[in-house]
This record gives structure tokens, sequence and C-alpha cells, in this order.
């Protein structure tokens, strides 16, 4: 299968000349990526970097054939993102909410309104769509965040930590969602620190700790290896031995 984001030797060095991302080659193809490895490991630095939020400092990056460095704005006509920490209009209602996020991201008013409306519905907020975001619980509020990502009908979802804050019963519509959107034909890329919810969603997962990459691998083969918090484990304490 054809790469859909292409990774080449990734460095990101920040002002204090702390290294977040270190020489990191990566490829993944179509399907629900998992990214896992422990606090302060550059998974959220490199969604950052992919999504356009903040630059790396040397290495390429292609995603969907685009070049990240010159031709960012197409790419971002592709892509949906949820960062760990969403930040959102407190007071406005949700559908207004998601009908403005939609004409910034470019869909004319009834494909803003549309969407909105069929989002809303999707992650189970269409009785509140009405009321205004801050009195909404920290669950709900991870729920609109989670639709606005997929508002202009994105290829490729990075998701950040996405079931941050959900009950149980929440979290497992939030994964059947993105099984959905991998059965559309899409890409999630998916970073997470519950190992077994990237388990059972993702094709592929990697691991990387210090900004560099230690593992990569697809599940079915993890699973043959006692499963991925055993992989998860050995990797990092080989990293540290």
């Amino acid at each position: 299968m054809e790469d859909v984001i292409k990774i080449k030797e990734l460095t990101k060095i920040y002002p204090n000349n702390i290294k977040a991302i270190s020489q990191l080659t990566l490829s993944i193809q179509k399907g629900i990526f998992g990214l896992l490895g422990p606090n302060g490991s550059g998974k959220t630095t490199l969604i950052q970097i992919l999504t356009g939020v903040t630059r790396a400092t040397f290495g390429s990056v292609q995603i969907l054939g685009y070049n990240l460095k010159n031709e960012l704005r197409l790419i971002k006509r592709n892509i949906g993102y949820l960062p760990e920490y969403p930040g959102m209009y407190q007071d406005v209602t949700g559908v207004s909410f998601l009908r403005y996020m939609g004409r910034l991201s470019g869909l004319n008013k009834k494909e803003a309104q549309d969407n909105a409306k069929r989002l809303l519905r999707e992650v189970d907020l269409q009785k509140w769509e009405n009321t205004k975001i801050r009195r909404y619980s920290a669950g709900m509020k991870q729920r609109i965040a989670f639709a606005q990502s997929l508002l202009n009908n994105p290829q490729i979802i990075f998701l950040d930590e996405p079931t941050k804050g959900l009950d149980p019963l929440e979290r497992q519509k939030v994964l059947n969602k993105i099984k959905k959107i991998e059965e559309q034909g899409k890409t999630v890329f998916l970073s997470s620190h519950i190992l077994v919810e990237i388990e059972k969603v993702a094709g592929c997962i990697a691991i990387i700790s210090n900004g560099k990459l230690l593992f990569q691998g697809m599940t079915e083969e993890i699973k043959k290896k006692g499963g991925l918090s055993s992989v998860y484990q050995k990797v990092l304490i080989g990293q540290e031995s």
C-alpha cells in the first residue's frame, strides 16, 4: 500500500536546546496508526509538526503526496486535528461553534450547518446543540472537539488522546467512530496512553521515546508476541538497559 505520510530524519530542537524529536524516520499507510510512548516522548510534538502547529528544525515530511514545508495549505484542506487540550469558545452554543469552525475550514454555509448537525448526532450531543459550551461537562467538551476535527471531511485525522475525560461507554463510542472512519477509506493517526484502546483499533503501531523511533509493527504480529503491553514494556526496558 502507498504511504500517506512519509517522515524522514525529522528533528525538532527547542530554543532551550531540548531535542523533542531526533532524526525520526517513519512511514504510515492508510488505516488506523497508533502512536505510543511515555510522557515527554515527543508524541504531541510530532503531531503538532504534522498538522502545521509548529515547525521542524530539520528533516522532511510528505502528507498525501504534498510537501509539508511548501504545501501546508493544501495539506490542511485534507486533515482534521484534535489536540490533547482542545480550546473552544465557551459562550457559544455547540451547533454555533461547529458551524463557525466549519466555515473557517472552507465549507459553505449549508455544508457547515449540515455537517454541524450530523456530527452532533454522531457524538450524541444533539440534545445540547443549543446549550452554551461553558455548561458542557468535560466529556461533552471532548466529544464536541472530536466532532470539530471531522467537520471538513478530512482524509487524515490526527487525534491526540481522543478519549481523555470520557467514561467507559463514551470511550467505546469514540473508538467505534474511529473504526467507521477507517472503513470509509481514511487514515487515523491516533496517539494515546491507553494501550488497550490502541491495540483494539490500530492496524499498525509505533513506539517512540526521547523523540526516537524504538519500534514499529503490525498489531497482528504484536499479538503473537504476547500482546501490546508485553511488547511496550520490553521495548522501553531495552532502551533503558
